[in-house]
């Protein structure tokens, strides 16, 4: 069995640059010099817009076949999803309290994300519950298992890399064990899509747990 399909790995890497590039695009159009919180808020949401549009554009055919498939078995895909956010969200809680422990830190993701929401409420709230989890499912999930099809390689890969993409800011080496909780996370996305072959139980598991972290921060 072919276990990595070399020409989607391009395509992969083609749609990363995407997504690192689509801010650069943006930038020109604000005031760099005084670039506010909001401002970033702002940035953030198109940015989710037009990689959510290009995206769309690249998958319509699977994302098409996969929301039929949806629709038809909507009970099994929701139950799986709602299973494996929760054994998730419980992993990601007690790996991160450990980990936040051990540095003393929640790490720049969590802080910048934090103070976005904060400037910039409807904006960010739009962005993070419905645009940031098809974005992120997409290619974090769905352009990694068209490349890697054995089950257990998708999904340490998927992990890994998620988990990368939320710390990559970290300048600190020890700040770098925040990638545990992450890539934790990561994975049981990656697994839960692996039980249904459907993108939509990952993206609903992911708007599933923006919102619950959403309530959260807004109640505290």
């Amino acid at each position: 069995m072919k276990y990595i399909d070399k020409r989607n790995i391009l395509k992969f890497i083609c749609i990363m640059i995407i997504y690192f590039v689509s801010e650069v695009i943006i930038l020109p159009f604000f005031d760099l010099n005084n670039l506010t919180t909001k401002d970033e808020g702002t940035i953030t949401l198109l940015s989710s817009i037009i990689n959510a549009i290009i995206l769309f554009f690249i998958y319509r055919k699977d994302i098409i076949k996969d929301f039929n498939n949806f629709k038809k078995n909507y009970k099994n895909i929701l139950f799986t999803a709602i299973k494996f956010w929760i054994i998730g969200y419980l992993s990601l809680t007690l790996s991160s309290s450990i980990i936040m422990k051990i540095i003393n830190y929640i790490g720049n993701n969590q802080t910048s994300l934090e103070s976005m929401i904060s400037a910039n409420k409807l904006y960010m709230v739009i962005s993070v519950a419905i645009f940031t989890p098809f974005v992120e499912e997409l290619i974090f999930r769905k352009s990694i298992r068209d490349f890697c099809k054995k089950d257990l390689l998708f999904i340490i890969i998927s992990g890994l890399i998620f988990g990368y993409m939320h710390v990559m800011t970290e300048t600190v080496l020890i700040n770098y064990l925040l990638l545990i909780p992450y890539a934790l996370f990561g994975s049981i996305f990656a697994k839960a899509y692996v039980e249904t072959d459907n993108i939509f139980t990952s993206i609903f598991m992911h708007m599933l747990h923006n919102s619950f972290a959403l309530l959260i921060l807004f109640l505290a």
